[in-house]
């Protein structure tokens, strides 16, 4: 072996051994957040469930205490604002240098603070953040001048870290993350999924797609999917514009007080709505295990308008917190009013309910961020998850996935940006706005 093959030999294994610790780091740090918030949810729902005067007393000072730290954070690190995951996207896109070393402290501190009150928001997006901005620390340690697909492939590993899918991840890092694909990006991307996965799967067990018992649909069970895709569509994209628009607003009018400080307005709502109808509050993961249980349509609507309002004003800035989980939360609430209205119509087997919801719950989340790919590998896994086997391709599921497919065929007709893509718009246009009044 010549000396050139020596080095070139040298330089593949330091490339390897440079994403292996992407990975890896991802996956510790994504794993120890995500076990993190598990135990937070638990003591906020011990808190909130409590009758003893001391402890509402504690809660009462806590929440106070966060909405201060929530200000001070996100004045402190601004980039964490909401998901995070837009600023990513720029990045990728060299519109925008992404920061790190005190946005990763800050993320997950504020990520524990809304969790904690019981904001209607999820952890899947600080998780992408998280891994695109290790992905980024990595690329700065090792000098390298384009830190794109680090941030990219990174990202995507976070989100598979959250799902506990390292096939989601991979998809997600080019379907939504990067929008461009290679061989060798391919292999970048396996390696750093992989090794993030290995490591925090021996963190964190919790799946956040996770459902006990999926039997899929069968005959005419499947006219379910019809009602799925038309309400998913009605749904996810009034959603989106409605989120858009007000986060649009609240940039346009953030001079006002009311505006501008409206974090601690956001956090005294939520602590109310947490104390008289916390089963229906935070990320929505509690709603989807439960929902199967519900037979009142009328109630299922209520809590489906309640949830649209309550996570699009929660998203549209001043506080930290994914949207992936609460997207999915409304649309297995639309599967639910999928399955009793079929259940009013004809004989539909209820057992396949779940089945329904789980396809719902990912179709919503295609109407709105148009990443059919990553939907179907989710719901792959979810199933393959949930029944411990990798016999789930059935009747049921193929039409579940065409179900997808056609909603994102019907937003690509009507020319529907993505939900990040309509938030870097909105970015884009409060910048121009800024200067303008600087002139």
């Amino acid at each position: 072996m010549n000396d050139t093959s020596k080095r070139k030999l040298v330089a593949l294994l330091l490339e390897f051994l440079r994403l292996v610790l992407i990975g890896v780091t991802t996956g510790v740090v994504v794993g120890v957040y995500q076990l993190g918030l598990q135990g937070i949810s638990k003591l906020s729902s011990f808190l909130y469930g409590s009758s003893s005067i001391w402890l509402v007393l504690s809660l009462i000072c806590s929440v106070i205490a966060l909405s201060l730290l929530n200000f001070f954070i996100l004045k402190w690190c601004p980039s964490i604002d909401g998901s995070g995951i837009p600023v990513v996207e720029q990045a990728i896109r060299k519109e925008k240098k992404l920061t790190w070393k005190k946005d990763i402290p800050g993320m997950i501190a504020n990520s524990f603070a809304s969790t904690f009150v019981g904001f209607p928001l999820g952890s899947e997006g600080p998780s992408v953040v998280l891994g695109g901005k290790i992905g980024k620390a990595y690329s700065d340690l090792f000098k390298r001048g384009d830190d794109s697909e680090d941030i990219g492939i990174a990202s995507g590993a976070g989100f598979g870290c959250a799902f506990l899918s390292p096939l989601a991840g991979l998809v997600y890092s080019f379907e939504e993350s990067m929008h461009r694909v290679s061989w060798k990006l391919i292999i970048k991307g396996v390696i750093v999924s992989l090794s993030s996965f290995g490591v925090t799967f021996l963190i964190n067990h919790h799946h956040l797609l996770e459902i006990e018992t999926v039997v899929p649909t069968y005959g005419i069970n499947n006219v379910a999917f019809i009602f799925v895709a038309v309400l998913s569509l009605v749904v996810g994209l009034c959603f989106k514009h409605f989120i858009v628009f007000l986060k649009d607003k609240f940039n346009q009018f953030d001079n006002i007080k009311v505006v501008k400080y409206r974090g601690y307005l956001l956090f005294a709502l939520m602590f109310i709505l947490n104390v008289f109808l916390y089963p229906y509050m935070g990320s929505g993961s509690n709603i989807i295990s439960s929902l199967s249980e519900w037979t009142n349509i009328a109630l299922v609507i209520g809590v489906l308008v309640f949830r649209f309002a309550l996570t699009s004003l929660s998203g549209a800035g001043k506080v930290t917190g994914g949207l992936v989980v609460p997207i999915m939360c409304l649309g297995a609430l639309v599967g639910r009013i999928a399955v009793l209205v079929c259940g009013s119509m004809f004989k539909f087997d209820m057992e396949c309910s779940e089945f329904v919801m789980l396809f719902s719950m990912v179709t919503t989340f295609t109407v709105i961020t148009k990443a059919p790919m990553t939907s179907i590998v989710l719901v792959l896994s979810a199933l393959v998850y949930s029944s411990s086997s990798f016999d789930v391709f059935h009747t049921g599921t193929f039409i579940g996935i065409i179900c997808i497919v056609v909603c994102h065929l019907f937003v690509q007709l009507f020319r529907q940006n993505d939900l990040y893509d309509e938030f870097i718009d909105v970015s884009k246009r409060n910048e121009e706005r800024l200067k303008a009044a600087d002139n």
